[in-house]
């Protein structure tokens, strides 16, 4: 289950979690994609498209079109891997705007 379904949010919530919901900042309507991993949640976060539109589908795997093998520890910074989706990083930089990501 992911960050969306309440689990952060109870008394067994981590200390830091718990109090930036104490002061409001919550998710409650957040549902994480399927497959509930990383980098698949990341790039729907970023691009608002599920992982079967977006194309990247888990940390690791192989997509028989690209004939590749992508991992997020070899290959994450090959463009050739995110043509299916435009992040907002992107959108902001079209725009004559300025934009940054931390550890990403």
């Amino acid at each position: 289950t992911g960050a969306g379904n309440g689990e952060y949010r109870g008394e067994w919530a981590a200390a830091t979690i718990k109090c930036l919901a104490q002061r409001g900042i919550t998710s409650p309507y957040m549902m994480p994609s399927y497959p509930t991993i990383t980098f698949p949640n990341h790039y729907s976060i970023i691009t608002g498209l599920y992982p079967e539109s977006h194309g990247i589908i888990g940390n690791q795997f192989h997509d028989p079109d690209l004939k590749d093998n992508f991992s997020i520890y070899t290959g994450a910074t090959d463009p050739k891997w995110w043509q299916n989706g435009e992040p907002l990083w992107t959108t902001v930089r079209k725009q004559g705007k300025i934009s940054a990501t931390y550890f990403w």
